[in-house]
């Protein structure tokens, strides 16, 4: 079994030596022993419009529900204890790392040993991560004013080009998570803030300049 996580950042070269190798299980004209190939991506429409013949290839096709907070919380719970059982974190510290988190396992684990590792309050960990709540970063609060400025479309490449960062990084840490979060819809001529958004930033009353 070949497992490839996040399959979606995998170049251009690589997706076309991978092909041949799952279509005749052959390296160079050499037979190889038939093996299975597992891939993840959350960003299953960058893997499409670029690795097409890739993603034909594969038998199956399931999209996995997200985690939700309370599965979240056991998540924690449970490698909390089995990693740190001289250091058991208080069940709300743990509440607030899993509403946090964006429902991510290793990002959780990552808040979790932060905040294990520099002995301090919660709100110091988020902070130093940037988390300006419920999982929003300084960053995606740019998106959203970047956004919520511009009645028509933005394009990608102007996001992250106002980011100051390429667009890849923008998609796998910005966008899946605004989109999961209904805080921004994706058009073919680019992406809009949605009403969830705007109302996100008139509840956290963010001054652009503050940033």
């Amino acid at each position: 079994v070949l497992f490839i996580d996040e399959i979606h950042m995998i170049n251009e070269e690589l997706a076309n030596f991978i092909l041949p190798i799952i279509e005749d299980f052959q390296i160079n004209g050499k037979r190889i022993r038939p093996f299975t190939l597992l891939a993840c991506t959350t960003e299953k429409g960058s893997l499409i419009k670029k690795f097409k013949p890739l993603i034909d290839r594969f038998k199956i096709q399931k999209t996995l529900d997200d985690y939700t907070e309370d599965e979240m919380f056991q998540l924690i719970k449970q490698f909390n204890k089995k990693s740190f059982k001289e250091n058991i974190v208080d069940d709300n510290i743990v509440t607030m790392i899993s509403q946090n988190c964006r429902l991510t396992p290793r990002i959780a684990i990552r808040y979790l040993e932060s905040y294990i590792f520099m002995d301090t309050d919660i709100k110091t960990v988020f902070d130093s991560y940037n988390i300006v709540k419920e999982g929003i970063t300084e960053n995606d609060i740019k998106v959203l004013e970047l956004l919520s400025e511009n009645e028509k479309p933005v394009g990608i490449q102007a996001i992250s080009a106002y980011l100051g960062t390429s667009e890849e990084n923008y998609q796998y840490t910005n966008e899946g998570y605004l989109l999961q979060k209904g805080l921004i819809t994706r058009t073919p001529r680019g992406r809009l803030i949605s009403n969830k958004g705007r109302k996100f930033l008139e509840e956290l009353n963010w001054k652009k300049l503050d940033l």
